[in-house]
Order: structure tokens, then C-alpha cells, then sequence
């Protein structure tokens, strides 16, 4: 098992790597390459996790945008069942009750 060279987390699948280093995400690879080591960061790789995190949230924004269409979609449908229900006892005929 390897651990996050940045939060210390087991990885058990997948991370990041960069040299010897590894990181369980492309944030902790980028809070790494970005830490004051008495070094210069490697900017063509900050670059490149900058980058794969943009596609990340570009990625999310448009899940997020189909789930609200979706949302969007069966809240109208319970809105027309609920009219279809509500006109429907409206039009139905009053029922007498028993003992009357």
C-alpha cells in the first residue's frame, strides 16, 4: 500500500504521481508541487494538474447540469399528475355516504 506523500492517506487504487512521489488526488499532487521545499516548483506541472482539475470541474458542471434537466423533467411530470389527480376529484361525482 502507498501512502498520499502530501496528507499521508493510503492509496490503495489509482493516485497521482509525480518522480518518486505519489498522491491520492490531483489536489494533494498539486498542494506538493506548490509547498515550500527550499525548491521551485516544477510549473509545467502545475501547469498540467491546473489544467486536469479545470476538466475535472468542467466534467462535474455538466453532470450536474444534466442531473437538474432530469430533475427539472420529474418535477413537471409530478406537477401534471398532480393536476390530472386534482381534476379528477374535482369531476368526480359526490358520493353519499352510508346512513343517509
Amino acid at each position: 500500500m502507498a501512502r498520499c506523500a502530501n496528507c499521508d492517506k493510503i492509496i490503495l487504487f489509482g493516485g497521482r504521481r509525480y518522480g518518486s512521489e505519489r498522491c491520492c488526488s490531483n489536489r494533494c499532487l498539486l498542494r506538493l508541487l506548490t509547498k515550500a521545499q527550499g525548491q521551485e516548483p516544477d510549473l509545467s506541472a502545475v501547469s498540467e494538474v491546473i489544467l486536469e482539475l479545470r476538466d475535472d470541474v468542467d466534467a462535474l458542471m455538466a453532470e450536474m447540469s444534466q442531473q437538474r434537466a432530469a430533475l427539472a423533467d420529474v418535477v413537471e411530470r409530478m406537477d401534471f399528475l398532480e393536476r390530472a389527480l386534482v381534476q379528477s376529484r374535482d369531476n368526480a361525482p359526490e358520493r353519499k355516504e352510508l346512513g343517509d
